[in-house]
């Protein structure tokens, strides 16, 4: 056969926090998740995530959301699905469920540009356009 099932044990180990999107990217976070072989996506409340987010028809409906990870499957050939939590309570999430979760892993923070990051080069400087 031209693909073998990876076992469990062999997939690598990705998980994903994610501020709550916008209920009409909901569907579409969720679908490129699972397209890109996460395990577990976090949804949780942040500094500009509204609270009526967490209202939306497709956190309330679980067959809403079962459909979108399908559709990503359907996408990239695989047959897990990744596991969705939502965390309405983002600290309290980051302390008492977060290693039962996610344990012994190496956690990467991706973060909006804040003045207590370098500045990123510009795509010009890097190629060295114009210089």
């Amino acid at each position: 056969p031209l693909m073998h099932p990876v076992k469990e044990e062999d997939r690598p180990r990705v998980d994903l926090l994610l501020a709550l999107p916008r209920p009409s990217s909901i569907e579409g976070f969720l679908n490129a998740a699972t397209q890109q072989g996460v395990r577990d996506v976090v949804l949780c409340n942040a500094k500009k995530v509204q609270a009526d987010y967490f209202g939306s028809h497709l956190l309330r409906e679980p067959e809403a959301v079962r459909a979108a990870l399908k559709a990503g499957l359907q996408q990239c050939g695989d047959t897990a699905l990744p596991r969705v939590t939502v965390a309405k309570r983002l600290k309290v999430f980051l302390e008492d469920k977060l290693d039962d979760i996610s344990p012994d892993t190496v956690r990467l923070v991706a973060h909006p540009q804040k003045e207590w990051l370098d500045p990123l080069p510009r795509v010009s400087e890097v190629a060295g356009i114009g210089a």
